[in-house]
């Protein structure tokens, strides 16, 4: 049976707004509650993407069927529009790639997004990190469920 956004009985204002009042065992309950519930949204959201993957692909094809590039109408717009995606060769070495581009000029094309993990496991390891990057600490939550 194929659940509705309702029947997912969640319901944010069942939550204490006050956690410090909680005991702990009711603090606990109340972060397992929430995570199971962002679960369920999460799956009835992924649910909903697919549909809206198999939506937008329709839409490609009408308006490749129909050579235009949009639809309209009850209150939406679907454009379509070529939009460039990059490729990168399998065999390619990314380490010549990022070296061409920055000795070019055009580091400003690469994400800058450094692995901390990876960062940090070399570090450990003895490995000098580069002027200017350091791994800075924070304070996260984790959590794992039991069954």
């Amino acid at each position: 049976m194929t659940e509705t956004l309702l029947e997912l009985d969640v319901n944010p204002d069942t939550y204490p707004t006050d956690f410090t009042i909680l005991n702990q065992g009711q603090f606990l309950s109340a972060f397992k509650q929430c995570i199971d519930d962002i679960d369920k949204i999460n799956a009835f959201a992924k649910r909903l993407s697919g549909i809206k993957q198999s939506l937008q692909q329709e839409a490609i094809k009408r308006c490749n069927s129909e050579e235009i590039t949009k639809l309209a109408g009850d209150g939406i717009t679907i454009t379509v529009k070529e939009m460039p995606v990059v490729k990168l060769d399998p065999e390619t070495d990314w380490s010549s790639v990022l070296t061409k581009l920055c000795e070019d000029g055009y580091a400003h094309m690469v994400q800058r997004r450094l692995s901390a993990a990876k960062l940090r496991e070399e570090s450990d390891a003895g490995y000098r990190l580069p002027e200017g990057v350091t791994i800075e600490e924070i304070q996260v939550a984790n959590h794992r469920r039991s069954s």
